[in-house]
């Protein structure tokens, strides 16, 4: 029997080699040392999470992302990595007996499947094909055009609290490297996405856990670090695209995670949107 050592490319996982133990261990020694770190740090916190841990990160997610405004700490909430994250979402703005369905890529991250169900949408769940721009969108507003006919007529529908921000429909995507495409959203797409969202009070939920992962045609030979995004971020547009959000919670929200830049075990990440809708989910 050959001793080669096999590649496993069942699960995403890094090499060994690239787990950062030292420099982990490293920043916890630093941080764990300073009292003004330790005393705020482990301690009860605010519900959106540890305060310069989110302005370190709107900082950092601006000089990443570029947007025409700069991210504020107001804006994140500190979650359990994207798929505890994910069913948050589903927990604080969907009621399986008012969200109409559940709109995902016809080939989807199929941990994904069992947290919508989980969260009452068995049989709720509907699929959208791909093409070369993504998620086709002209494909899902047929769609939610045809399904909004269906409610004008009284069919089957609870008609939304009056209390609580419920969504109609919610919209998961991946718009960078769709997993398991490889897909990548075009910017007419993102747009039209943002459009169709609003017009139709769907969420879109982004998981943008990809973003970070790729190798620029733009590439530095001085700064190997100097990448960019491919393109605007779905959450962005819809800061900007026809002046802006049409209420307080917005239409996207961008779900990610460390443990895809970080380590597969380090189960922390964050949620970005409209601040209204981030404290909701910091309600959890």
């Amino acid at each position: 029997m050959s001793s080669t050592p096999c590649i496993d490319l069942f699960k995403g996982s890094p090499a060994t080699a690239l787990l950062p133990t030292q420099r982990l261990s490293d920043a916890a020694v630093s941080a764990l040392s300073k009292p003004e770190v330790t005393v705020t740090g482990l301690d009860y916190g605010p519900d959106e999470g540890h305060l310069p841990l989110r302005t370190h990160l709107a900082e950092w997610l601006t000089g990443y992302y570029k947007p025409s405004q700069p991210i504020q700490a107001d804006r994140i909430c500190i979650t359990g990595g994207a798929s505890q994250n994910l069913s948050s979402i589903l927990q604080v703005f969907t009621d399986p007996s008012q969200t109409r369905y559940i709109w995902m890529p016809q080939a989807s991250y199929h941990l994904g499947f069992r947290i919508f169900e989980d969260a009452g949408f068995y049989r709720k769940l509907r699929a959208v094909p791909e093409d070369e721009e993504g998620m086709d969108v002209e494909f899902l507003e047929r769609a939610l055009a045809s399904d909004e006919a269906v409610a004008e007529r009284g069919e089957g529908y609870k008609r939304p609290e009056r209390y609580r921000k419920i969504f109609k429909h919610v919209i998961y995507c991946v718009p960078n490297f769709s997993n398991p495409t490889g897909a990548t959203m075009s910017l007419r797409r993102r747009e039209a996405l943002v459009r169709l969202a609003r017009k139709f009070n769907a969420l879109v939920i982004c998981d943008d856990v990809y973003d970070f992962l790729h190798w620029s045609a733009a590439h530095s030979p001085d700064n190997g670090n100097s990448w960019g995004p491919i393109l605007p971020r779905v959450l962005d547009l819809d800061r900007t695209l026809d002046g802006g959000p049409r209420d307080i919670f917005g239409n996207v929200v961008s779900n990610n995670t460390f443990s895809k830049i970080v380590a597969p075990g380090c189960r922390v990440g964050w949620a970005e949107g409209e601040p209204q809708l981030v404290y909701g989910l910091s309600q959890v």
